[in-house]
């Protein structure tokens, strides 16, 4: 008996380490995969009824006009000015594949010139006053086969904004909708500008206009450096693009929720309580580090009673020089854009930890919406081929009714991690309860235990039933002094 107990002991113990060694060792590599950061992404596809045209982020390469410049000063029509005025306003320029960096004897010349006669008090109003206005970019539209002309067109432009990609407009018509596909529910727009009005020694060939698609244009600070895949228009030629739509939630952030709902909802919460202003946070880190604020801000369209900070830090800063901008400011403005959320801040940037903190505070978008599709590009007809002005064509249309609905998510997420431990610790004791009840009875089997032959054997009785008693038998028997007296 006591061999069997000893023996008993020992498997148990075993047991028991066995099943949470290998309950720790299997739920270890869940946990070093949530630690590695692996993400995983799933795609379905949804019936839409109805699906509306984009809104059109229009920034033309060229904003400035020749009449703009002249209301100004003539002397900003100088190759010198001009070059530094593009270059400010667009600091992606820089960023193109073909730049060639100007000499620093034409840049310094044009940056006096510039700011001689575009004064930080009345420089917003000036630069909005040197552009183009939007009937002399805009020729039509076409809608179903309807065309609109330069006027009504023009009516749907909701506002003008600043970008990381230059100065552009925002167009938007919230009628035009579609439930069906094909070549009559097209939307198209022509640009056109006359060549006096943009040509120079240094702009011989007008440099295009690029297009962004987004699905509102309300939130100019999100506009403003999360435009990405620009479809490029060039002179004499029309761009088709057979789009599909394709809504993309990123959800490895706690903040979106756990689905694309949540994603939308938290992007229109953090909307409405003014939580999407990374953009500004990071400026304001930039003008302590740099002793300078970017043109942009400036620029950007904001409630002055709700930054008076903002405001006041603006004041007291002058604008950054393009120089000055790609020396220092140019980091903390990179940071926020779309292609960098997820890259690390460098650490030798000064204000590391400000810049931190503005990436933490600030909620960047949860759902991105994009247009993706065939691009096919064409000549337009021979009656604008043979004109000098810039002519261009963008033709949208929907090539399916279904939108692409895309979340990207941690892999695997909390509640998946929490899933695994649990499912491998039922696992792995239910076996070892298993082997346990299998060893005892195996035991029980092999090694029975003894019967005791000086058992005592439990005493049966009758029961007596107390409603029918016996009955009580009493003998009578006569007195000995009757007897003896009869005698």
């Amino acid at each position: 008996m006591w061999l069997r107990g000893l023996f008993g002991g020992l498997f148990f113990l075993f047991l028991l380490c066995s099943c949470v060694a290998l309950f720790v060792l299997h739920s270890l590599y869940f946990i070093f995969r949530t630690a590695s950061q692996t993400e995983k992404t799933e795609s379905k596809t949804v019936h839409d009824d109805q699906l509306f045209i984009p809104a059109l982020v229009i920034c033309n390469r060229m904003p400035f006009s020749q009449d703009g410049l002249n209301n100004v000063n003539v002397n900003l029509r100088q190759d010198s000015a001009l070059r530094y005025l593009l270059e400010w306003t667009n600091p992606s320029l820089r960023e193109a594949a073909d730049y060639v960096a100007p000499s620093a004897d034409l840049m310094n010349q044009g940056q006096n010139t510039v700011l001689q006669y575009i004064t930080q008090s009345t420089r917003n109003q000036t630069i909005q006053n040197m552009q183009y206005q939007c009937q002399s970019v805009i020729n039509s539209c076409t809608y179903q086969g309807i065309q609109l002309s330069s006027f009504d067109c023009c009516r749907n432009l909701l506002s003008m904004i600043p970008s990381t990609n230059g100065l552009c407009w925002v167009w938007k018509d919230s009628t035009m909708w579609q439930n069906s596909t094909g070549i009559n529910r097209q939307f198209s727009i022509t640009f056109q500008m006359t060549r006096n009005s943009w040509f120079s020694t240094y702009v011989p060939t007008h440099p295009g206009v690029d297009i962004y698609l987004r699905e509102d244009g309300n939130d100019v600070m999100r506009m403003a450096t999360e435009l990405e895949n620009p479809i490029r228009l060039l002179d004499k030629r029309g761009v088709r693009l057979q789009m599909r739509k394709t809504k993309k939630a990123d959800i490895r952030r706690t903040s979106c929720g756990y689905a694309l709902g949540d994603a939308r909802r938290s992007d229109e919460h953090a909307f409405k309580n003014n939580h999407t202003n990374y953009l500004m946070c990071n400026m304001l880190v930039a003008m302590r580090y740099c002793s300078c604020h970017p043109l942009m801000a400036e620029l950007i369209h904001y409630d002055p009673s709700s930054y008076r900070d903002f405001l006041l830090r603006v004041t007291q800063t002058s604008v950054c020089s393009v120089d000055a901008y790609d020396n220092c400011a140019r980091r903390y403005i990179d940071l926020t854009r779309i292609e960098n959320w997820e890259e690390d801040i460098p650490k030798d940037l000064p204000g590391y930890e400000d810049a931190k903190k503005c990436r933490n505070d600030n909620q960047r978008s949860c759902l991105i919406t994009s247009y993706p599709g065939t691009i096919e590009g064409y000549d337009l007809p021979e009656e604008y081929r043979t004109t000098q002005d810039y002519v261009s064509r963008l033709v949208l249309e929907y090539s399916t009714m279904r939108t692409t609905e895309i979340l990207v998510s941690k892999d695997p997420n909390i509640y998946e991690l929490l899933s695994f431990i649990g499912y491998n610790m039922a696992l792995w004791f239910t076996v070892g309860h298993i082997l346990w009840s299998m060893f005892w009875y195996a035991t029980g089997l092999c090694c029975p235990k003894r019967q005791s032959s000086n058992r005592i054997s439990p005493e049966i009785r009758r029961k007596r039933s107390v409603s029918s008693p016996e009955p009580i038998v009493v003998e009578h028997r006569p007195s000995q002094d009757v007897a003896s007296g009869d005698t």
